[in-house]
């Protein structure tokens, strides 16, 4: 009877092993679904806040797209603005540049032909010292 009793004691024992198991499997069934539901939310949530970035991305694009073109629009008329206010002083400009421009081919002109004056005079220079070396040598001879 004892052993009755110990088998009565065991099977309650292990119902109720089964029962707190079978509660566990219930609870993290549930939990497990409730996360792969919150996961599917999140999925949905990112692909909306992904769209929502590119729609962004793009409205920057287009807000970068109109600056530069304002940019560029008041550069233009920037650029006309200091053209009209200086045009007589870029002619000016123009006609000192050319004459300076001319003045420069002279310099450079001049440069040629005293350099082309060095290396003639350095020929005969050469030559005038050769010749001295010869005259030497003959009036060495000589003597």
């Amino acid at each position: 009877m004892a052993d009755e009793a110990e088998i009565a004691r065991l099977k309650a024992k292990l119902k109720k092993a089964n029962a707190n198991h079978q509660e566990m499997v219930s609870t993290w069934a549930e939990q497990s679904s409730e996360l792969e539901n919150e996961a599917d939310e999140a999925k949905e949530a990112l692909k909306v806040a992904q769209a929502e970035l590119a729609a962004l991305k793009y409205q920057f694009k287009k807000l970068e797209e109109k600056a530069d073109e304002a940019r560029q629009k008041n550069l233009r008329e920037e650029l006309k603005r200091v053209e009209s206010e200086h045009a007589g002083q870029v002619e000016e400009l123009a006609a000192e540049i050319s004459q300076a421009n001319e003045a420069l081919r002279t310099r450079e002109a001049q440069v040629r032909e005293l350099a082309e004056e060095l290396e003639v005079a350095g020929r005969k220079l050469e030559a005038a010292e050769t010749e001295t070396v010869r005259l030497q040598i003959s009036l060495e001879a000589e003597q």
